[in-house]
């Protein structure tokens, strides 16, 4: 329906402004950026450095006229935004007048024109959001572009537009004794972990829980027979069933086991995913490693040893640049608010009863 106010008038719905917040930080982000470049040349040029003056001169160069094409840009959609609606509601008010003059039309007939009018208005503002994240993405391609190598520059923006983000990753390890008929020389690692997946368009989409087991433990030497590597699926904290060559892969010969269920995400929509699953590890191993295949904004890591006759002390190793800023909370926890990116995760680190004494010697 069209909008009117209280003396009948016609006012078309307004678009959108939340992309401005984001515009203007971005704008605010590149100016900031050109500002401290002016200061590292200035810096750089005293100190008599004159290659590394050059490099921060050409970035102060970038990001000026990265800042400016972002202004000069956003200046001229809005008027061209304002262009087409002016249009738009010159013509609605000639035709409003032209009914008004010649009851001839039908109102069943206005009513339709007016509403086509305001859906027309609706699609301009689409466009201009959309038009406006195009001018983001051109920018930052092209001041990033110049400054690092073409391959890194790939890998960094396919991370940088990934359409859906994990964060809040908790993990729960437990080590417990084996099952009977397990090799002696084995335990049980159960994991559990849970994390939040958002959907960062505004536009539905679809995500594939995946979780992945392959290892070199040879599953029938550990007596690990008739058992799954993946136990229990919950989204939303709602129990899914998993099937064997629906959501469930298993290749036996490669001791490889997946596990694959698509859900469905509304436009910037957060789920809840939770995920169980144990396996068979050697007690000599001493470690167990889990990657990540897609980003992940935090992890946090505890253990519980149910299998105190065999196994001691325990801990955590981060795979990530900033592995030394990784903490240990009051009840156990090993926690990084770091991203993560693909490939990297964490070990879980233990240490056999008898062979702590042999190392301390």
């Amino acid at each position: 329906m069209a909008n009117e106010d209280a003396s009948g008038d016609f006012k078309p719905r307004q678009p959108s402004n939340a992309w401005k917040k984001d515009l203007w930080k971005t704008a605010g982000v590149v100016a900031g950026l050109a500002f401290i470049s002016y200061l590292l040349y200035f810096y750089f040029r005293t100190l008599g450095f004159e290659g590394i003056a050059r490099f921060f001169e050409a970035l102060l160069v970038a990001f000026t006229a990265g800042c400016v094409t972002i202004l000069g840009n956003d200046y001229n959609a809005r008027k061209r935004m304002e262009q087409d609606r002016q249009e738009l509601k010159d013509q609605f008010a000639q035709y409003r007048h032209q009914v008004e003059q010649d009851r001839t039309r039908l109102n069943e007939e206005f009513i339709r024109y007016r509403e086509q009018a305001e859906l027309e208005l609706h699609h301009l503002a689409d466009e201009f959001n959309r038009y406006q994240e195009r001018i983001a993405t051109n920018v930052f391609d092209a001041v990033l572009g110049r400054i690092v190598p073409a391959e890194v520059f790939h890998e960094i923006n396919d991370i940088l537009h990934s359409e859906i983000v994990r964060r809040d990753c908790k993990y729960r390890i437990i080590f417990k004794e084996p099952y009977p008929g397990m090799a002696k020389d084995h335990f049980v690692i159960r994991r559990e972990v849970r994390y939040i997946v958002e959907n960062r368009l505004s536009r539905e989409t679809i995500f594939a829980v995946r979780s992945t087991h392959s290892e070199d433990v040879d599953l029938a030497a550990a007596g690990w027979t008739g058992r799954d590597l993946h136990l229990a699926l919950l989204v939303d904290d709602q129990p899914v069933e998993l099937k064997h060559g629906v959501n469930l892969l298993v290749e036996a010969e490669r001791n490889f086991s997946r596990l694959v269920h698509q859900i469905t995400l509304g436009p910037r929509e957060s789920r809840s995913i939770t995920l169980h699953g144990e396996e068979p590890c050697l007690i000599s191993a001493g470690r167990n490693t889990y990657l990540h295949a897609t980003p992940v904004l935090g992890i946090e890591v505890e253990i519980w040893n149910d299998y105190k006759e065999m196994i001691g002390t325990s801990g955590v190793q981060m795979n990530h640049p900033a592995a030394g800023e990784a903490k240990r909370d009051g009840i156990g926890r090993y926690v990084l608010e770091r991203a993560f990116l693909p490939g990297q995760g964490f070990q879980v680190t233990w240490k056999e009863i008898g062979r702590e004494t042999t190392d301390a010697r």
